[in-house]
């Protein structure tokens, strides 16, 4: 379950950001659209494509000639064909550069699990709808994730069965998973190193599971040591009814967890949600898995630190920062994020035209944001003052941190040079216009970098090629596709990616580099015809 954030007239995003941001936080020059963000992608062109409060609207946020993001511009592209206006949804960027949407908690406003999935082409500003997996009556609010080989992995909501996207075809293949614990419901799909998908369950929680993507076997990771779910009570877990090609169906919510990101360590950050009912006086864990020594090992659960009283990252959004620490947001005090956007949702759809001031809701606690190191969990100096509704975040290639679509969130230290893509080899010469070819090292990074407790998942683990030229110093980033490899942490094998050189681009000198997760590789340089 989880909702969606619509902030109108964001200019006053200064003023919903305490004095403490100041020191981190940094609003973007140009206001967001004026009927807020929901979330986004990324774009292997640069530009971060952002779904908009009415829900079928999207925008683009482009960085400006120096490839600032703070100072970058907005603008409307297509929007979703009607009736499709989902929520809540699951999806990624394809490796031909096109962005999946699938599914939806709601549509339009109204409880839908939608079955509808909607692919959106930057080079031609256009989406096309697709039907889901043939016999599947529901998607919303499912895990996804993009595997190794660069297929989407998806799990139908309230059963255990899976499916593969074939991007070309835009076809589902149906697969025949064995050994799950529960179902997919609320669960979020991490990718491995090893190329296999590990999730913590929430109707079987603590427990955590492997899924091995050569035989679609899942087995036990144990226990978590610690409960990282939320069980809903009362009236907030009743059965809710949906509709399918004429038949009533009812999904009783199985609970919330927080997000997992995979760290350069190799080790994965699980947070959790305070597990009790009243959240009071109750502290929300957090976890640590460290892998076997060898692939397909099963490896260990250490209890993390907890954290601060009465905080959670129950339906939360996290990254994973350059400097190789993991950014949580977190619900403040005891307050149920979830359970108020369940009365909010239609009430802020009927006002999202209407400015919210930073006293516009009050007795509504802000949104916290934790850093993990490896060891601590640090609660930041920052709050974010948005009505209950929690802002996404997204790791760009400058290394900040866009959150809802108004700020920037610039975290301290650096990564370690070993982490950064290696370019092995590129033209010399590039011709614009044209499409080229570049190879090289760990080109998508260590991590997929963005989670959520489970839909909203935006992984970045996928090069980006940036083009800075030598006697202006203007940056253009140039369109990447048909990577070789999807996978995270992927060593000293050789990947490749095919990248376009925009027409418009500035010819003579000028330096390339690669990005994943914010990470540059050392720069290369190459002249432009």
């Amino acid at each position: 379950m989880s909702g969606r954030l619509s902030l109108a007239a964001l200019a006053l995003a200064a003023a919903l950001l305490s004095r403490a941001q100041a020191q981190t936080l940094t609003p973007l020059v140009n206001a967001p659209p004026a009927d807020g963000i929901v979330y986004g992608y990324l774009m292997t062109n640069g530009q971060v494509l952002l779904q908009g409060g009415n829900l079928s609207d999207w925008y683009t946020l482009t960085p400006d000639a120096n490839g600032s993001y703070i100072d970058g511009t907005w603008a409307q592209v297509a929007s979703l064909p009607a009736p499709y206006a989902p929520d809540a949804t699951s999806g990624a960027v394809l490796p031909d550069g096109r962005v999946l949407v699938t599914g939806g908690e709601y549509n339009g406003g109204s409880f839908a699990l939608d079955t509808e999935s909607a692919v959106y082409d930057p080079a031609q500003d256009s989406w096309k709808v697709f039907a889901g997996p043939k016999g599947w009556t529901d998607i919303g609010d499912s895990p996804a994730t993009i595997l190794a080989n660069g297929q989407l992995l998806l799990g139908e909501k309230t059963t255990q069965a899976l499916a593969l996207l074939d991007a070309r075809t835009l076809t589902w293949n149906l697969l025949a998973p064995s050994g799950k614990a529960d179902v997919n419901a609320e669960e979020g799909y991490t990718l491995m190193p090893d190329g296999s998908v590990l999730t913590t369950d929430v109707t079987n929680a603590p427990n955590a599971e492997r899924l091995d993507t050569a035989t679609w076997t899942w087995t036990s990771l144990g226990s978590t040591q610690v409960n990282l779910k939320f069980t809903w009570q009362g009236i907030n877990a009743r059965p809710i009814p949906w509709h399918y090609r004429g038949k009533t169906y009812y999904y009783t919510p199985a609970g919330e967890i927080g997000p997992n990101i995979l760290r350069p360590d190799g080790t994965v950050f699980a947070a959790g949600a305070i597990n009790t009912v009243p959240k009071r006086a109750y502290y929300a864990h957090t976890a640590v898995y460290v892998p076997g020594a060898t692939p397909g090992g099963t490896g260990t659960w250490h209890v993390g630190p907890n954290f601060q009283h009465n905080d959670d990252a129950g339906d939360q959004f996290a990254v994973l920062l350059p400097n190789g620490n993991v950014l949580v947001q977190a619900n403040v005090g005891g307050y149920d994020k979830t359970r108020a956007e369940r009365a909010q949702r239609i009430a802020t759809l009927a006002r999202r035209h209407i400015a919210f001031a930073a006293n516009s809701c009050p007795g509504v606690p802000p949104f916290h944001l934790y850093e993990f190191n490896g060891k601590s969990l640090t609660l930041e100096p920052t709050t974010l003052n948005t009505c209950g509704v929690s802002p996404n975040m997204l790791v760009l290639p400058d290394g900040g941190t866009l959150i809802g679509g108004f700020t920037i969130y610039t975290s301290t230290g650096a990564p370690l040079p070993a982490w950064a893509p290696t370019i092995a080899t590129v033209p010399a010469t590039l011709t614009h216009g044209t499409t080229a070819t570049l190879s090289g090292t760990q080109l998508t990074g260590l991590s997929q970098a963005n989670a959520f407790g489970d839909e909203f998942g935006a992984p970045t683990n996928y090069p980006l090629v940036r083009v800075t030229n030598t006697a202006t110093g203007h940056v253009v980033y140039c369109r990447t596709h048909d990577w070789s490899n999807a996978g995270v942490a992927t060593g000293a094998t050789r990947v490749t990616t095919a990248f376009d050189i925009p027409a418009t681009i500035e010819t003579g000198a000028s330096t390339l580099e690669v990005v994943a997760n914010g990470i540059a590789s050392a720069p290369v340089a190459v002249t432009l015809q």
